[in-house]
Order: structure tokens, then sequence, then C-alpha cells
């Protein structure tokens, strides 16, 4: 992938990597107090090979240390009598892994003694990751069916170790090249930003480079109200794009108090998410959004998290 710049300067959860425990690890009960993760991987069973784990958590810290992507991988005994899916996002609350609102967290749940196994990701990572979301859970699946055997039979995953961490390494990959601070704090600067850079451009001849741009795939923060949850895709006058709305979800039109409107795409997970509840017509909102397009008239804005107003 090109080069997009630096990362968010969020910083990792520890000055370190922390060391394989030599123990089983003990996770949080979900519901219970949340607090900070302090490592990257959690094994309660203790069977990951040491050394892969060691060279896991260190690949993962270094990604959340350079670009602020957080993913956490847990191998577990005890669901608390959740759906594999449901504990993930439970436990990406639950560890606070990521940032809500710009969503650059995600969680890897196996319960092999369940045969369970889902994967929680934050808005803002799971639009990066798009259909890789499938290879990801074969990856979890192939270690249920194929690894797990092995890992109880010699008491250690062994070279399987490797297998477990799969879908982990391709979720931080994903998301490790972009950026994940909030650099505008309105569409309007955004826009002033685009508008400036494109009569630089023509000014000197310069053609287009997005990785010179001070506004592609950047992350902004709109407070508007919301004007429709389906809009008409076929009103030529507010554009809605199919594609894009297929590869990451719904679009839903906007209008802030100067008139200005925006299409943003709302990720069908982005709702359960956040704590204002589902979002309602005619509500007013303070959306964080990353940047799809500003050539057109009504801007088209991929939405990572929102805050109900007054």
């Amino acid at each position: 992938a090109p080069s997009r710049g630096p990362g968010t300067l969020a910083p990792p959860p520890a000055n370190a990597p922390a060391p394989a425990p030599e123990g089983r690890d003990v996770l949080p009960t979900p519901g219970s107090t949340p607090a900070k993760f302090n490592q990257f991987v959690y094994d309660e069973f203790n069977l990951l090979d040491r050394e892969q784990r060691a060279a896991a958590e260190k690949r993962m810290y270094e990604v959340a240390r350079d670009s602020g992507v957080e993913v956490v991988t847990l191998l577990v005994r005890d669901l608390h009598g959740m759906q594999a899916q449901d504990y993930a996002y439970a436990m990406l609350r639950q560890l606070r892994v990521g940032k809500l609102d710009v969503g650059n967290g995600a969680v890897v749940v196996v319960a092999p003694e369940q045969k369970q196994y889902a994967i929680a990701i934050g808005p803002g990572l799971l639009i990066e990751v798009g259909n890789l979301q499938e290879l990801n859970l074969d990856s979890l699946r192939t270690f249920v069916d194929s690894a797990w055997p092995v890992c109880t039979q010699y008491g250690n995953c062994k070279g399987w170790t490797e297998n477990f961490f799969l879908t982990s390494d391709r979720i931080a990959r994903s998301g490790k090249h972009w950026e994940w601070m909030i650099r505008f704090a309105s569409l309007a600067e955004m826009k002033a930003t685009e508008q400036r850079e494109t009569q630089a451009r023509d000014a000197s001849g310069e053609s287009y480079d997005p990785d010179k741009s001070s506004t592609w795939r950047k992350i902004g923060r709109l407070e508007a109200t919301v004007v429709s949850l389906k809009p008409d895709p076929q009103d030529r006058k507010r554009f809605v794009n199919e594609v894009h709305a297929g590869m990451v979800g719904p679009a839903m039109l906007v209008r802030s108090a100067d008139g200005v409107e925006s299409m943003l795409y709302v990720h069908p997970h982005v709702q359960a998410l956040m704590p204002a509840g589902p979002l309602v017509e005619g509500k007013r909102y303070a959306f964080v959004f990353r940047e799809a397009s500003l050539s057109l008239d009504v801007a088209q804005l991929d939405l990572l998290s929102y805050d109900a107003l007054p």
C-alpha cells in the first residue's frame, strides 16, 4: 500500500511489550469495571508457544506504537454464557481496545472448547479490513478444527501458534498505513484546506497525488442533523455512491446548521457500539468521519462514531 503519512499519536498501552507469563492468563469478567489492557495476547490455557507468542506481542506493540491500531488476541476457556461474537464486543469495551471515536481497535477471540471464534472490530478499522473478514474467520476456524487437537495432545500448540496469529496480523496490516488522529475540527475546515491545495496545484500545474493531500482519507468532525436514513439513490443532486455503500454500509443524508448537506456511509456495526443508541431522523449529532470524497457538491464521508447533541 502507498505511504499515507504518520498514524495517530495515541500511545500504546505500555512502554514495552509485556513478556509472555509463565502461567495461564486471567481475563476480567465482561461487565466488570473496564480497564485498559496491558498485553496484546491472553492465553487462558498457557498452550501457545512462548517464543512465537512473544514475537506476536512485539509485532502488535510496534503497530500500536507506530500507528495507533490496537489488536488484542484472546484464547479463552470461558465465554461467560455468551456467544463468541457478543463476548468479543464485550471485551473490546472491557479492555478498552482502540479509541471509540475513531474505531481503531480489534479483539480476536478463540474459544476452542466451545468450538467458537469471533472478531470484534471498531468501525474505522472494519472499513479498512473490508472483504478480508471471511478469510480472517477461516483462519480461526482452521485453528479450532486442526490446531487445537495438536495443542491439547502435546500440551503446546508448537508451530500452530503462528497460524493462531494470522488473523490478528492481517487486521493490523489493514489499518497500520492510515492516520488515526482527528485532524479537522469541522468539515468546513477540511473543505477549505482541500480548496487551498487545489488552487495551489492549478497554479503550479502539478497533478493530484493523494499521498501529498492533507485531506485524502483524513478524519474530521461534523455537527449535523440526520435528514434521511434512506436517501433516494436516484436523487441526482444528492449523489449516493452505491458501490461505496456496498463496501462500507448504507448511505445517510445529514445537514449542518448552515444548510450544507453531506452523505455519510454507515457500517452496520457502528450503531451497536455507540452509547448514543441508534441514529434517528431529525436528531442532531456530533459525527466523526473519514473522508471518502470532497469532489462532489455533497461530500462523501465514512462514519466512524457519533454522539447525540441537545
